[in-house]
């Protein structure tokens, strides 16, 4: 199967056709639920990402003459970043990864990196794993989340695996003078999502992938 990314009319086309999208629809494996996802997310759960400028946010991935690693249609997977002011606003960067199930349904990891972005102590307010069920969508981190997993932590999804890499947040005090500020720290935990649910283990190193090159790299 090939994966492309969107043009123009085909964002015009799941604008106008998303709200009535069936569930064998909207969880076929062909990168139409990823494109989905991005544009009908509640704001809260996509980093205050306005719904009218996620056409925006798409484009900017999808009509650069690079390829752009920020966004992987065949692993359902997308780290957004971007330091320009124009559109789309958010309030900090964010991973996002489809998790299959066996049923052949799909959910939706997301994560968000406030603490990084303004230096605001961690929250359970960044990390979610959500199901749409008809037009809305579902909060099911509590019942698919490990309890013994702190969910103000840092949650990396890897791009081509099932594996979402946890580190703590680490406060340090900024050579610029500005204060106190938040880094990642060293990776300390591996989330394995295997047959609809997640394993806890080890990590295997200290060190936080990133999947992701800048495009001027």
């Amino acid at each position: 199967m090939q994966f492309v990314k969107p043009s123009i009319a085909i964002i015009a086309l799941f604008i106008s056709t998303v709200g009535g999208a069936s569930a064998a629809e909207g969880y076929a494996p062909d990168g139409k639920y990823l494109n989905v996802a991005i544009l009908t997310l509640p704001a809260r759960y996509l980093a205050d990402v306005p719904i009218d400028e996620r056409p925006a946010l798409l484009m900017k991935l999808s009509s650069s003459s690079f390829k752009d690693d920020r966004l992987d249609y065949e692993h359902g997977w997308l780290h957004w970043y971007s330091d320009s002011p124009d559109p789309p606003k958010v309030t900090s960067m964010f991973w996002l990864k489809l998790l299959p199930r066996k049923n052949g349904k799909w959910l939706v990891f997301v994560h968000m990196a406030k603490p990084f972005a303004n230096g605001s102590d961690p929250k359970k307010n960044q990390t979610f794993v959500l199901q749409r069920n008809g037009i809305e969508w579902e909060d099911v981190t509590a019942s698919v989340m490990p309890k013994e997993v702190d969910l103000t932590m840092h949650f990396r999804p890897r791009r081509e695996s099932k594996v979402i890499q946890v580190a703590p947040y680490e406060q340090f005090e900024r050579r610029d003078g500005r204060g106190l500020a938040y880094r990642f720290g060293p990776r300390k935990l591996d989330l394995v999502w295997d047959e609809g649910e997640f394993k806890a283990q080890e990590s295997d190193s200290p060190k936080l992938f990133k999947d992701t090159v800048k495009p001027s790299e």
